[in-house]
């Protein structure tokens, strides 16, 4: 099949396995959940006594529980949900960071396509040159010296097309990599073109959601130690009959399990609150980095516009003039076959000079456009 860079980012969102482990982590956090209200285990025993009041041996059955104390399990429950955030927040960090990525190696791909279409052209054009400057040697119409430079001229070109081609393989291998899509497929024939930028704000990063996240879940973390303060509850009930005898006892109790010894829950809670503060420092940091990365991506980026601007103004139509003009005085006689060769080579490097800045502005404005760090 046939794909675009829309139909790439959708495969890749459907097909990469590190999206899919996200998804799973996202899902697994979601199921937590309900795990808040985890309670220890049932004690169920059977007890065989001497009751010197009543003849014969009592024998009981009774069940015990225990359970902490029950605001507990809703501070559970907070910190499992504001889990679910940090990984629904870490997988559209996953997902923008697999856009970009796929996007990048688009263009990448694109960009080898058309050198690779530079070199082929070159490639044909000295191929030709090699095989009229080896006739002309035969016929004695030119020197030796013209015919080995053609010679090692074409097979200079020949390897730089060899190369090309490799590269564009190389590129979408990436693409295969990133998008993961099973079978065969084509990329659309389309030139290289700008990419457009977009007006995304810094406060507007996504990994400032993550990070956000992340405060969230440390400051229900704290809540929850500063609950487990608080007694556990106890619960046991026994019934019994007496052998020899019609008579029964019951017994109940109810009974709390009260933190006399309450240091190593202090440090947690001191702890739980360090995490809190060491995320507000790490929120802090990344804003100061991410402000510094975007200006330096603009700033290559203003420059990267004055050298294509050059190519579209002027180095275009020179680029083109050169190859009329070096062709039509070439054919006359009015430049030999090594001034002929300098324009070609000339004239061609102005068009690869553009499509390496018109590469270098388009995978600026990638990372601009999906800022992370």
């Amino acid at each position: 099949k046939t794909v675009n860079l829309e139909d790439l980012k959708q495969e890749t969102f459907k097909n990469n396995a590190l999206l899919k482990i996200s998804d799973l982590e996202v899902d697994r956090s979601k199921t937590l959940v309900k795990s808040a209200f985890d309670f220890d285990k049932t004690d169920v025993f059977y007890s065989n006594e001497d009751d010197k009041t009543n003849p014969g041996k009592l024998n009981a059955i009774g069940i015990s529980q225990s359970i902490e104390f029950p605001t507990v399990y809703g501070a559970k429950k907070k910190v499992k949900k504001a889990n679910v955030s940090l990984y629904e927040s870490k997988n559209t960090i996953n997902k923008k960071r697999l856009e970009k990525q796929i996007t990048a190696a688009y263009y990448q791909y694109l960009f080898a396509k058309e050198t690779a279409s530079i070199f082929k052209s070159l490639d044909s054009l000295y191929s030709k040159f090699a095989h009229n400057a080896k006739r002309k040697f035969e016929l004695g119409a030119t020197n030796y010296l013209e015919k080995i430079t053609a010679k090692s001229k074409q097979k200079e070109l020949e390897l730089k097309y060899k190369e090309a081609l490799e590269n564009v393989n190389l590129a979408f291998i990436n693409i295969q990599k990133i998008a993961q899509i099973e079978g065969d497929f084509n990329i659309e024939p389309t030139s290289l073109h700008k990419v457009k930028l977009e007006n995304s704000l810094i406060e507007n990063n996504v990994a400032f959601n993550y990070l956000n996240a992340q405060k969230e879940v440390y400051k229900a973390q704290t809540k929850l130690e500063k609950q487990r303060l608080l007694p556990d509850i106890g619960f046991e009930y026994s019934y019994g009959d007496y052998r020899f005898s019609s008579a029964t006892n019951s017994t109940y109790q109810i009974g709390l399990k009260i933190p006399l010894l309450f240091g190593a829950q202090k440090s947690k809670i001191k702890a739980a609150k360090i995490s809190e503060e060491i995320v507000n420092q790490q929120t802090f940091d990344y804003k100061i980095q991410l402000e510094a990365t975007h200006k330096t991506l603009l700033s290559n980026l203003q420059k990267q516009e004055v050298a294509l601007q050059y190519y579209e103004t002027e180095g275009k139509e020179l680029s083109k003039a050169i190859l009329k003009t070096a062709n039509q005085s070439f054919k006359h006689g009015e430049i030999d076959f090594f001034q002929y060769i300098q324009s070609i080579e000339t004239a061609y490097q102005i068009q690869q000079s553009y499509l390496k800045n018109l590469n270098q502005y388009n995978q600026t404005i990638i990372n601009i456009n999906h800022l992370t760090l």
